[in-house]
């Protein structure tokens, strides 16, 4: 490279990406490294179906998320090929009988898809409600039916006699 360029600043940002040494366990090295985990951090936040994002329309439930965040690859490859019976934990590592050992299809954790059952009503107490529904279940407690789940609230009283009427 000395022979190539007068100076260090001259050498193009791929050859000189190319030529780095791999960081350890990596297959490129630093400068390629950072390069590509700011394009797929901006690639998850700039995606608006990132199952990870906070938009309540179109995100998982937290239950739903650690669920899917049990699941590893491994898993995946494990209900989705012929003639796999096991896998090492971490499919991108390199394998390592103590720190990545192969484990057996059956012992790696799946999913389970009880959660993504569409919710068309919430149980509190005795009280059905409606999803998109809201009920009052005590003189001073609300309740709103979400695809997550009840969500209650106290209600705030600045008048005892109106709460009287309501009860009657």
């Amino acid at each position: 490279m000395k022979r190539t360029y007068a100076h260090v600043d001259d050498i193009d940002l791929f050859t000189g990406g190319l030529i780095e040494t791999p960081l350890h366990g990596g297959l490129v090295g630093p400068t390629f490294g950072c390069i590509l985990g700011i394009q797929f951090r901006n690639l998850r936040c700039c995606d608006r179906f990132w199952y990870e994002n906070a938009d309540p329309l179109v995100r998982f439930t937290d239950p739903q998320l650690t669920e899917i965040r049990k699941v590893t690859l491994s898993k995946l490859l494990c209900d989705n090929c012929d003639y796999v019976e096991s896998e090492q934990w971490s499919v991108f590592d390199l394998p390592d009988p103590f720190l990545n050992p192969r484990v057996s299809c059956r012992d790696l954790p799946g999913v389970n898809l009880e959660l993504w059952k569409e919710r068309v009503s919430c149980g509190v107490g005795k009280t059905n409600i409606d999803i998109s529904g809201a009920e009052r279940i005590s003189p001073c407690v609300m309740c709103t039916c979400t695809k997550e789940g009840p969500v209650c609230q106290s209600l705030k009283i600045d008048n005892c006699f109106h709460l009287a009427q309501s009860l009657h």
